[in-house]
């Protein structure tokens, strides 16, 4: 079993409930059109976001900005949002 930052345990069961858990997501994209971003927990794609209900994009666009969020979670694993937030800040 994984251990977490602060010794915490990475236990899914298919419920998030730890904010450790969403911040050291393994994340993929997936779905019809490939236009859902999923956490791979305990074997299993677990939803997280999705840009399917976006009907002012095309699917093109749709796609594209599923793999957008996928990548930014890549980037970001493992940092918290106040650690994201700061590095926001800096860009600006």
């Amino acid at each position: 079993m994984e251990k977490l930052k602060g010794g915490e345990s990475m236990v899914c069961n298919h419920k998030i409930n730890t904010k450790s858990q969403i911040d050291n997501a393994e994340v993929v994209q997936a779905g019809h059109g490939h236009k859902s971003v999923r956490m791979l927990c305990d074997g299993k794609e677990i939803g997280f976001a999705t840009t399917t209900y976006s009907h002012h994009q095309t699917d093109e666009i749709k796609e594209y900005a599923a793999e957008r969020i996928t990548l930014l979670l890549m980037l970001a694993k493992g940092m918290t949002n106040e650690q994201i937030m700061l590095q926001v800040a800096k860009k600006r």
